[in-house]
């Protein structure tokens, strides 16, 4: 369930607005009381408001784009997300039920509040089924708010990362034009046009990152190394459970197919150095290791398309293109096996 709030609402700028258009806020929260403090979550701007002895409050103010933003208490008792857009924005809920809280009144917030009802529905389910069940909702509510922010958000931070490039594409293409003029849906194309590049069937770009000694170590002097058949570039960080749990299969694969020609050249979105040195030698990670220290500002990030981690790219060294990626567990020594044989 937290994933919807978490990238719901965590859109760093939505739609464009006419300069000055007003926005008006207005509820009564049960429960809340002393003073309210709204923060448009795009600019950090904070605006307070009292809670006056009925229990309402009221903010109003001028945006110059549509944005995300946080209401909560200053005592700390609630905290509730919902979209600035232009119009009457209207809250009502108990503070002690937050996730209950709906906004409504703006086509946003009005389609917000009716998906918040529809996951408190499905929190009520056996675990087992929660996670199928809100994936289904949130391809429905994406459909059925194709003309709103609402549908844009969601594909933008939610649903694309379970969608190839093309298939992102395709799906914008489904948004009407106006819609897709939108910043958000434009960025996620310019994304996933990028990530066309670093499909299978593509060549591979270039990588030159420092190692942990400080020189520049290039994927393309890996990759046309002799004795290399198979390259996998992996990105990773000290910092990233996941990545770390892929540790094993790697170590397995690296010692089984080494000899074979198989390379990996893994590329860190560490910021610390000491934390990914710490990490290569506690593990023992004996293959190629590279990081600007920049988190996911690292230059291969944005050559290959990279919101996540842990994700690879396996190229094969004869025709420099990629043949596969993002195989993780034991999808990675079954590939190899296909592509080099038993060892």
């Amino acid at each position: 369930m937290q994933r919807m709030l978490c990238l719901l609402l965590a859109a760093a700028a939505l739609c464009g607005c006419a300069d000055g258009e007003r926005y008006r806020l207005s509820g009564s929260v049960e429960g809340a009381e002393g003073v309210l403090l709204l923060t448009n979550l795009c600019t950090s701007e904070v605006d307070s408001a009292r809670v006056d002895p009925k229990g309402r409050f009221r903010f109003e103010g001028r945006l110059s784009e549509a944005a995300p933003a946080l209401l909560r208490s200053a005592d700390g008792r609630f905290a509730t997300r919902l979209f600035l857009e232009p119009g009457s924005i209207e809250l009502s809920g108990r503070a002690s039920e937050p996730m209950g809280i709906r906004p409504a009144g703006t086509p946003a917030n009005e389609a917000l509040g009716r998906l918040r009802d529809s996951v408190t529905l499905i929190s009520h389910l056996a675990f087992e089924r929660q996670d199928s069940a809100y994936r289904a909702l949130e391809r429905r509510c994406m459909e059925a708010n194709r003309d709103n922010l609402l549908g844009a958000t969601l594909l933008s931070y939610n649903i694309a990362e379970e969608l190839s490039p093309r298939e992102v594409l395709a799906c914008i293409d489904r948004f009407p034009a106006r819609m897709q003029q939108h910043r958000l849906l434009a960025e996620l194309k310019q994304r996933a046009l990028q990530a066309l590049k670093s499909e299978p069937g593509e060549p591979y770009t270039e990588i030159v990152q420092p190692a942990p000694d400080g020189t520049p170590l290039s994927l393309r002097e890996t990759v046309q190394k002799p004795s290399n058949r198979y390259v996998l570039v992996e990105f990773w960080a000290s910092w990233c459970g996941p990545c770390m749990k892929e540790v094993p299969y790697l170590k397995q694969a690296y010692e089984r197919y080494r000899p074979l020609g198989l390379e990996i050249y893994a590329v860190s979105f560490d910021r610390d150095r000491d934390a990914w040195l710490g990490a290569i030698r506690q593990h023992d990670l004996r293959w190629l290791q590279v990081s600007e220290l920049k988190h996911f500002d690292n230059s291969a990030a944005h050559d290959y398309a990279i919101r996540s981690i842990p994700s690879n790219l396996l190229i094969d060294t004869q025709s420099g293109t990629i043949v596969d990626r993002n195989l993780r567990g034991e999808r990675l020594g079954r590939r190899l096996e296909e592509l080099m044989g038993q060892h």
